[in-house]
């Protein structure tokens, strides 16, 4: 069983209670996530029924190219703490993507719960850069090497038991079943 970890660094409230799936675009898929898990969208949701929404570090201070507007953070609690949710599959071949025509695919989810009770971006970006580095040590012992890419993942997998151990190093005891 495997663990989606999905992150976002431009996109607002996007793992929380009021959404019920996220979308990578093309240019997200080629350069920040096929290259690190080429088979993501063949990936049924009966080899992985949970997902961890996470907002990166660069979330907090990132600002749109096309805007000169304040960062997308909006200084919720919610945008501060890591979502655990449960997938859904969105088509008919039980896969946890969802390719559309336009070359994007959609993910869909439920909102389970927050893993913990008070806005912490410390902990949010310490859990998140132990699963990146877990993400890069499988990918140096698999093919000796990581993907050559300008920034890590937006959406990986990683071992059921592999998220649960680093949860509980960072003191977070989440009933994932």
């Amino acid at each position: 069983m495997k663990i989606l970890i999905l992150r976002t660094f431009a996109h607002s409230q996007v793992w929380e209670t009021t959404r019920s799936h996220c979308e990578f675009e093309q240019t997200q898929l080629k350069n920040m996530i096929y290259s690190w898990e080429p088979d993501f969208a063949k990936l049924k949701i009966t080899d992985c029924k949970y997902a961890l929404g996470i907002y990166t570090h660069k979330y907090f201070s990132y600002r749109p190219m096309y805007s000169n507007s304040s960062p997308v953070f909006q200084n919720t609690d919610s945008e501060q703490i890591v979502s655990l949710l449960k997938l859904k599959s969105l088509g008919k071949r039980k896969r946890i993507a969802l390719e559309l025509d336009n070359g994007t695919i959609n993910i869909g989810y439920k909102f389970r719960e927050k893993l913990w009770d008070q806005p912490d971006t410390s902990l949010m970006s310490k859990l998140d850069a132990k699963l990146i580095s877990m993400k890069k040590d499988e990918l140096k012992k698999k093919h000796g090497k990581i993907p050559a890419t300008a920034y890590d993942p937006l959406a990986f997998f990683l071992k059921k038991k592999n998220v649960i151990n680093i949860l509980n190093e960072v003191g977070l005891h989440v009933d994932i079943k």
